[in-house]
Order: structure tokens, then sequence, then C-alpha cells
């Protein structure tokens, strides 16, 4: 064994442990929800533990709210998805924002500008794909009794999750889905 190979074998051991410390950070700061059995819809997002007003109760560990190139979403156009195989069109369509995109919006200015028009309906959606969603996909809606509010993080483009109030322990994590543009019909509240 050289020395190189000592060195090496040093510098993978304080990664290791810098790994660890920021895993532990997260799990005793960061980590607010779980997935479990919704009376509402299905899956919902229930708190593990109180959530103080204001959190973003969905960090991973060692990540800012924001990265460079972290989460960002693409527009993809309504027809396009029908070239998509139909399990994954109506996986697309279940999990992601169908919004009006127009020249207001910088990710939909290249999609415009190609087809000419001046404004279509679109699925803003991970550029990682759907296997890259997190627990807070699986937010269920509700008007009256929203507890999260979406908001946009400066230098990002994907927007995140902060609590409206405390949340309590074992209280399911709700918003409005009107704040994002989404059509809400077909929804009970």
């Amino acid at each position: 064994m050289t020395p190189g190979d000592l060195s090496g074998q040093k510098a993978e051991k304080r990664s290791e442990q810098a790994q660890r410390e920021n895993l532990l950070h997260n799990l005793r700061h960061d980590v607010w929800v779980r997935l479990g059995s919704s009376s509402v819809h299905g899956v919902g997002v229930f708190a593990l533990r109180d959530i103080p007003e204001g959190t973003d109760p969905f960090l991973s560990a060692g990540r800012s709210s924001c990265q460079e190139g972290e989460d960002e979403a693409v527009a993809i156009p309504e027809g396009t998805l029908a070239s998509l195989h139909p399990a994954v069109r109506s996986h697309v369509t279940s999990f992601f924002n169908k919004h009006i995109c127009s020249l207001q919006h910088s990710h939909c200015h290249d999609l415009i500008g190609d087809l000419g028009g001046t404004e279509m309906s679109v699925y803003s959606v991970i550029a990682d794909g759907p296997n890259k969603m997190d627990v807070s996909f699986y937010i269920n809606h509700s008007r009256r009794s929203a507890n999260l509010a979406p908001f946009l993080p400066a230098g990002c483009t994907w927007f995140r999750f902060k609590t409206t109030r405390m949340v309590r322990e074992g209280e399911e994590l709700f918003f409005d889905y009107h704040e994002l543009g989404q059509d809400v019909s077909s929804l009970k509240d």
C-alpha cells in the first residue's frame, strides 16, 4: 500500500463521515412528514411531529430548498402526451400541474415561438422525470383545510411549500390546488 492509497482511504472515510453527519442532521431537524392512508383521497402526507409555521417540510438531506439545476420544471405541451404509453401519460397527468403557458412564462418561450402561437395548455414536469418525485407530490387538495402554501425560492424554477400555521403531529397536510392554476373541478374539498 502506498502513501497515496492511504490518503485516498482517509479522504473517502472523511467523505462518508460528512455524508453520515449530514444525514443525521437531516433526520434530526428536517424530517417532518410521512405518507399515509388519507380519508380524503387514497394516499396523503401526514406530520410525523408538530411542524412550526413557515417550515418547508420536504427538504432532502444535503439540499437547500433550491440548488443549481435541481428540480427544474419543463413545459410539455398537452398534445405531445399522446405519444406516450397510456399508463405513463396517465401518470404524468395525475401528478403534474396542467396550466396555460403564455409568453409571460419564461419556461414557455421556446414552445410558443416554435409553434407560432400565443398560448397553449402544458404540463410542468420535473426535468429528471416522474421517478424523481418526492412525498410532496402526494399532498391532497383542500381549500378549507389548506395548511401549506406554494412559494418559489429565489433562483428556483420549481416551487416549494411552507406551512401556513402550526401543523400538529398526525395531521394531514393540504394545499389549495387553485393556487397553482390547476383544474380542481373533479376534486372534492
